[in-house]
């Protein structure tokens, strides 16, 4: 008997309406075991592809006749090479193969890619690149959690990079390239590789704002605790342009007197008095002594449906004791949670927060992927409730006409985490109508639900109105959806250690009497299977509190 060919619904749809946008997401492995759907590779006009989330293992050379394609993601499958035709789209600006197990790079690939802005290889198995020669436009760049052990020489022809993330890697040392070229540059993060010692050159950068060194086995005393502070960037910047001035061994710096002897007495004497301060400080933060288990816990429903949802981690935490002086403050944290949306969160795509005030909150809470038609939600500073399908072709409306009437060309904030809800929700798609909406295929979303079964958030689109913060709340509810673990604690401890230097008494008290200040209460609710009862985790733990960098790391 023949082989039945594959036949991707979405594709059917593609040619049916002649899209120029094409997102599946979640495909059973059976519809993908024997590659994409080849109908894919007659769809010349397409400037938009995502395939994610489908156990895609291989991609086909054919992928070359896509010649207007802008933007490609294949992230979370599980490509193990792609193919060198990859090179051949000259029109790239964004190409994303993250968290795929990729364990070799072709030679040449980037050769012709000239018009690339967005190069995301995280999450892989590499353990080199091939040359980045060809890569003139480059912006941001991605390596993390790979093998490297060493970066490509030809880092420097890319001349208009802004960010470089390659941490999580087992770099030995920074490639001694001309770094003064690389004039945009403002952010490296090298943090959790085999770095000794970094070179001065990287002061050359004349932008360069943030650079992140942490858990490193680095040689100079100095280096490594500028590495761990708050804000490690301009002092770390500064000590690296002072060696450089003085000519010294980057390895040896900040360990020795003139004599050349390390004078450990006099280290003691510093980290005792340090000890003595950080005493005298009452606690910003502390977990309560004791809370109800049972009822501060978040039970997740169906957790295989979550895990391959758009959020499959959460964490979430009351807060209690803060204090909104005023209308700014609460403004100000609201801007916040705008900025963590847009950085750690890479404007939604990673992870979303939702905040509430805890007091109109009925615990325990439920978190689950649910149908977009048995969602009902008040959203947000919005009139009335309604159905998260209803509220996404809102938002699909408002972003698109907001991007005709200021004639936008790039992809608007909104239209990157709707896109990837559907692909009818994407930048340059027609207004729906009614008939048109109702049979729009919208994948399962990562909900909220309390008690009293109001629906508390939908991520990555809202939070609700009933349980909005005032000037009034002293006690928050926090809650983190993310892509994974390191993004969803990242964003929540981010949160908790605004409130602790902005909104809590230690922020307030204008004598700065430490007498009377008192820190913010925890209560991490226990994350579990809805089913079994068995814990998945929490956060943050009395551990976490112990390290004095969780409330320095905002």
């Amino acid at each position: 008997m023949a082989q039945q060919a594959v036949c991707w619904l979405e594709v059917s749809v593609a040619i049916e309406e002649s899209r120029h946008e094409l997102i599946v997401s979640n495909l059973d492995k059976t519809q993908t075991a024997d590659g994409v759907d080849p109908r894919l590779f007659n769809l010349k006009q397409l400037n938009f592809l995502s395939i994610s989330k489908c156990g895609l293992t291989e991609l086909s050379e054919e992928v070359s006749q896509l010649t207007e394609l802008a933007k490609l993601s294949l992230q979370h499958n599980c490509l193990t090479t792609i193919p060198s035709s990859l090179g051949a789209l000259v029109r790239l600006k964004f190409l994303d193969l993250s968290c795929n197990s990729l364990s070799n790079i072709p030679s040449g690939l980037f050769d012709s890619l000239s018009s690339l802005e967005t190069l995301m290889l995280n999450g892989n198995q590499l353990s080199r690149l091939p040359s980045m020669a060809g890569l003139i436009e480059l912006h941001y760049f991605s390596i993390a959690h790979n093998k490297l052990e060493e970066l490509p020489t030809s880092l420097d022809s890319c001349i208009k990079l802004l960010t470089i993330d390659a941490s999580a890697n087992q770099l030995t040392s920074l490639p001694d390239v001309a770094w003064g070229q690389l004039t945009t540059l403002t952010h490296i993060n090298v943090c959790d590789n085999q770095l000794c010692e970094v070179s001065y050159k990287l002061t050359e950068c004349r932008k360069l704002r943030e650079l992140l060194l942490e858990r490193n086995p680095l040689k100079d005393n100095r280096l490594r605790k500028l590495a761990t502070d708050s804000r490690p960037g301009p002092a770390l910047i500064n000590y690296l342009m002072k060696i450089k001035k003085t000519g010294r061994d980057c390895s040896s710096a900040g360990d020795r007197k003139k004599g050349g002897r390390v004078q450990p007495a006099k280290l003691e004497q510093v980290e005792a008095s340090i000890a003595k301060l950080e005493v005298a400080e009452p606690p910003a933060v502390k977990i309560a002594d004791d809370f109800d288990c049972e009822k501060y816990c978040v039970k997740v429903l169906d957790p295989p449906a979550v895990r391959s949802s758009l959020r499959p981690r959460i964490y979430a935490c009351s807060v209690s004791g803060v204090v909104f002086k005023n209308e700014t403050v609460l403004k100000n944290f609201l801007r916040f949670q705008i900025k963590l949306h847009n950085d750690e969160g890479q404007q939604r795509r990673l992870g979303t927060v939702s905040t509430h005030d805890e007091s109109s909150v009925h615990l325990p809470l439920t978190y689950s992927a649910m149908p977009v038609d048995l969602i009902s939600i008040h959203p947000l500073n919005m009139s009335k409730p309604q159905t998260v399908r209803a509220l996404l072709l809102q938002l699909q409306r408002e972003a698109e006409g907001e991007r005709k009437r200021r004639k936008l060309t790039q992809f608007s904030s909104m239209s990157r985490y709707l896109e990837l809800i559907s692909p009818h929700l994407g930048q340059g798609r027609e207004n729906l109508g009614t008939a048109t909406a109702s049979r729009v295929n919208i994948q399962p979303l990562p909900t909220v639900v309390d008690a009293a079964h109001v629906t508390l958030s939908v991520h990555p689109i809202t939070g609700c109105n009933q349980t909005r913060l005032s000037v009034t709340t002293s006690t928050l509810l926090l809650e983190v959806a993310g892509v994974n673990e390191e993004i969803t604690k990242t964003m929540l401890q981010a949160l908790i250690s605004w409130l602790s230097r902005h909104a809590s008494s230690h922020s307030t008290d204008p004598a700065g009497d430490t007498d009377g200040r008192m820190p913010l209460i925890l209560r991490p609710l226990r994350i579990v299977n809805g089913s079994t009862g068995d814990r998945f985790g929490e956060y943050p733990t009395p551990s976490d509190l112990a390290s004095p960098k969780f409330i320095l790391n905002v």
